[in-house]
């Protein structure tokens, strides 16, 4: 879909940690961090504390996260920072660093796959009601 092929950070390239194959877009980063921030509210909201720290698992059915790591003696080394679906999302460090996927999508495919996965945040949320 004409994707930029994924040029790793300088400190990733010195430091390690996995990474994916493309960049990914502005537009996808933005849907992303959406997304975090939903996750934030209904983690928050289901939990009862004052606000999701990024780093726990936020234990929504369908999604894998797993924080950064260069440490490859880690259990999350290697693994995607985040998985929904197909697609697999790598940072350097924090979300919105040095983004990177697995999938090379059109605008379209990336609007698919955020409507599906904010549904599947919102199920979690609308569990407690």
């Amino acid at each position: 879909m004409g994707a930029e092929k994924y040029v790793p950070e300088l400190g990733q390239l010195v430091f390690g940690g996995p990474y994916g194959m493309f960049e990914m877009s502005e537009y996808a980063i933005t849907m992303f961090k959406f997304l975090l921030w939903e996750i934030e509210r209904v983690v928050s909201n289901r939990d009862r504390c004052v606000h999701w720290n990024r780093i726990e698992d936020p234990k929504i059915p369908g999604i894998e996260w797993h924080p950064y790591s260069s440490n490859e003696d880690s259990p999350n080394y290697g693994k995607p920072n985040f998985k929904f679906g197909e697609v697999e999302i790598q940072w350097y460090k924090y979300p919105g660093r040095g983004m990177s996927c697995n999938v090379d999508w059109s605008p379209n495919q990336w609007a698919e796959w955020f409507d599906k996965c904010l549904a599947c945040i919102r199920a979690v949320g609308s569990e407690e009601r």
